[in-house]
């Protein structure tokens, strides 16, 4: 699989389908470097997504998974979100895997730190019906920061800055 058919197959049907009202564009790599991959607008919100591919998950616990951020990448989501106050959030595939990763995951993570970060997991064959309900949730609580745990909000901005 690549982050093109990810897309195609996983999630843009994940962000059109489900609600009325709901949009997802994906943006062409022709328009400015870092751009994220999509912008993703629920009824009256907007939030950037940059969506990665990794194959397989490190054999070993103690080995860093890499997501491929850009610079640019990360500079883009930076701008959007710390200065403008925007949505963003890196969308990754890993093996069968998807997670919700806050705008400002490092590039290469460690297992015990990506496990803190996420701020959704699913498997590939549930992405239809959870994906967009998990960003939604994310988005409209107004809290791109935020990790829902046992049904209470950690703010994640406080944890790392």
């Amino acid at each position: 699989m690549t982050e093109e058919t990810f897309w195609a197959n996983h999630v843009k049907p994940a962000l059109t389908s489900t609600h009325f009202g709901r949009r997802a564009w994906k943006v062409g790599t022709s328009t400015r470097a870092g751009v994220p991959d999509v912008a993703y607008r629920p009824p009256g919100q907007m939030a950037w997504l940059e969506l990665k591919y990794v194959p397989h998950w490190p054999v070993r616990d103690a080995t860093p998974l890499t997501l491929g951020l850009t610079l640019e990448q990360r500079a883009h989501l930076r701008d959007w979100c710390e200065d403008d106050g925007g949505r963003g959030f890196v969308v990754v595939l890993v093996d069968r895997d998807v997670l919700v990763l806050p705008w400002y995951v490092p590039d290469v993570i460690q297992r015990e730190n990506l496990r803190e970060l996420t701020l959704a997991q699913m498997a590939l064959k549930d992405v239809k019906n959870l994906l967009a309900r998990e960003l939604d949730a994310l988005i409209f609580a107004n809290r791109g920061d935020a990790k829902v745990t046992d049904g209470t909000w950690v703010d994640l901005g406080e944890r790392y800055e």
